[in-house]
């Protein structure tokens, strides 16, 4: 998704600039036309200039890595807590305990 927010554009570009060039003069007299030139040159700037694939494969091991370390801490606690320190068996017999004194 990141991937292609960020190459999309400059394609877009791209294709604008092959198929409609900005005119050499313009009606309006709040702005002035782009010379080639600077149309080049502003196209230029827009486009990425670096691989946005290192990007991308960064990301997504930070976000495996990530995952995999809540995996591990929550499996770590779980056992600490609920199975080596016997809470779990503690909880269930509290709570048939309270089962029984509500009869």
């Amino acid at each position: 998704m990141i991937a292609v927010l960020t190459i999309w554009p400059g394609y877009r570009l791209k294709q604008l600039e092959k198929t409609n060039p900005l005119p050499a003069h313009t009606t309006s007299t709040a702005s002035r036309a782009l010379t080639e030139e600077e149309q080049k040159r502003v196209l230029a700037s827009l486009l990425p200039s670096r691989p946005v694939w290192p990007v991308v494969l960064s990301f997504t091991a930070f976000v495996y890595l990530w995952w995999l370390s809540i995996l591990v801490f929550d499996l770590a606690f779980v056992w600490q807590r609920y199975v080596r320190q016997g809470a779990a068996f503690r909880i269930l017999r509290d709570w048939s305990d309270i089962g029984k004194s509500n009869r």
